[in-house]
């Protein structure tokens, strides 16, 4: 079995939708683009895991001072 974790990049949040999508779940490209943004401000961590080179879900982590 091949698990992945990473950080979001900016061309995954096409995929991250789109997977969504699959499941009659409407979450929009812009939500992942702005997620990502805050991660690069520093704001929230976004943590995207693929199984077998799928995506299986993320993760948010907002950072609280």
């Amino acid at each position: 079995m091949n698990l992945s974790i990473k950080k979001i990049e900016l061309e995954d949040c096409e995929i991250i939708c789109k997977a969504f999508k699959l499941q009659n779940w409407y979450k929009p490209v812009s939500q992942f683009e702005k997620y990502f943004n805050y991660q690069k401000e520093g704001i929230r961590d976004v943590i995207m895991a693929s199984l077998e080179n799928e995506f299986a879900g993320y993760l948010t982590i907002a950072w609280e001072s």
